[in-house]
């Protein structure tokens, strides 16, 4: 039988269970004595005999640091959501459990996903992206919602990193109306669809170093990149400022110290490439 999500112990490596419906990834919460803290439901959950008989070997083990992960039709995983739970389960207790139940984790979520994300994963392990600007058509919290996922998508190794020998790359710039956008359109101008080159001016840098098949010094020869110099501008900042705040408000992270509170987000990025060695050529 083929399932749509894994449940796997971090410290172990090995899968606790399988299941195919999973609620509370979009962040629902509940309120205990200690807290508020995000619920899990994994419905019809069957647990694997190779974590029961591991658990028979340990003195005492407690549920900590989990993945709940989706599967693609091959079982390979597209994503995963990393979870701390904080449900008290004694082994003794754990391998008695029978399987077909809905398992109810507690604990904190890294990230969440938007109902949105939740349908786009559906479609993307039927038909991942290989054609550009897919996601063009996406209102604001959509394209968000893409770039996220193409960096989850990179985190889990599902897509394989080709060294790209090129060294002149042209960035198509019609669609970059937003910050998430151009994340998007850039690593889709350097490595093709469904590629991941950052998610920040931060993560930027880093992809710049190596590692995420090219590596500087190119030339990017971005066309059309008034629209970016019109769309990019400090409102823009403001506006994905506002973004992160509600999002980090969701896995209980409120603490937006050393992000910059104005900031030209068009002059950054060109600030960023050409620091790496990047050559830049704006056509208009």
């Amino acid at each position: 039988m083929k399932y749509r999500y894994s449940l796997v112990d971090d410290e172990s490596d090995l899968v606790i269970g399988y299941c195919n419906k999973v609620d509370g990834l979009t962040g629902k919460t509940v309120e205990r004595a200690n807290g508020l803290f995000h619920k899990i439901v994994l419905f019809d959950f069957v647990f694997c005999d190779e974590f029961k008989e591991y658990l028979k070997k340990r003195k005492e083990r407690f549920l900590r640091l989990i993945y709940i992960n989706i599967l693609d039709d091959n079982t390979n995983i597209i994503a995963h959501f990393s979870f701390a739970s904080h449900t008290d389960i004694r082994h003794t207790e754990f391998y008695t459990l029978n399987s077909h139940i809905n398992f109810e984790l507690i604990g904190y979520l890294n990230e969440v996903a938007t109902k949105n994300e939740l349908k786009l994963w559906e479609q993307w392990i039927l038909d991942f992206p290989t054609e550009k600007n897919k996601w063009i058509d996406l209102d604001y919290g959509g394209r968000q919602d893409w770039l996220r996922m193409l960096r989850v998508i990179n985190c889990c190794r599902y897509k394989e990193v080709v060294e790209n020998k090129n060294k002149i790359f042209y960035l198509d710039g019609r669609n970059i109306t937003s910050y998430d956008s151009f994340f998007i359109a850039f690593a889709e101008a350097l490595n093709g669809p469904g590629t991941y080159f950052g998610d920040c001016l931060g993560g930027l840098d880093d992809c710049l170093c190596g590692g995420f098949g090219i590596t500087a010094p190119f030339k990017v020869i971005w066309e059309s990149s008034s629209v970016a110099v019109k769309h990019l501008d400090e409102e823009e900042w403001r506006r994905h400022r506002l973004y992160l705040k509600k999002y980090n408000k969701k896995i209980f992270y409120n603490d937006d110290n050393g992000i910059a509170l104005n900031l030209n987000i068009f002059h950054s990025i060109i600030d960023t490439l050409i620091s790496r060695g990047v050559e830049v050529v704006l056509i208009p």
